[in-house]
């Protein structure tokens, strides 16, 4: 088993962290990514490398996630399914119906003035 040494060496993060385990991609402990694919509920590629990441460095990762994500019927099965956006509700009457400006909102220019007399001390 090998371990990836970088540039954190003398962090405070963990040991696991700070060299992970070097996996080449055609290793044949697929299951580290099936479990990992397993605990974010098949989630996609990115969230599985960034399950995989604090612990694995696991060379041509995307590729290797990508191949396991593609082979898992679960993945298959829901991914790429968009959600059904909700139905458009009518807009409200005053939003349609032609007003005079600023009946339904204001504009509040007099607080600076307020707040000038209140600082020289005139009321």
């Amino acid at each position: 088993m090998w371990r990836c040494c970088g540039r954190i060496s003398y962090s405070d993060f963990s040991y696991a962290t700070k060299q992970p385990i070097v996996q080449p991609s055609e290793h044949p402990y697929a299951s580290t990514i099936k479990a990992a694919l397993a605990r974010i509920f098949h989630l996609g590629v990115k969230g599985t490398l960034t399950e995989l990441r604090p612990k694995y460095w696991v060379v041509k990762a995307r590729l290797s996630v990508r191949t396991m994500i593609s082979s898992c019927n679960l993945c298959r099965r829901c991914g790429g399914l968009a959600y059904k956006a909700p139905p458009s509700l009518p807009l409200p009457s005053f939003r349609v119906t032609e007003h005079s400006p600023f009946s339904y909102s204001g504009v509040d220019n007099a607080s600076a003035l307020s707040l000038k007399l209140l600082f020289l001390g005139e009321d």
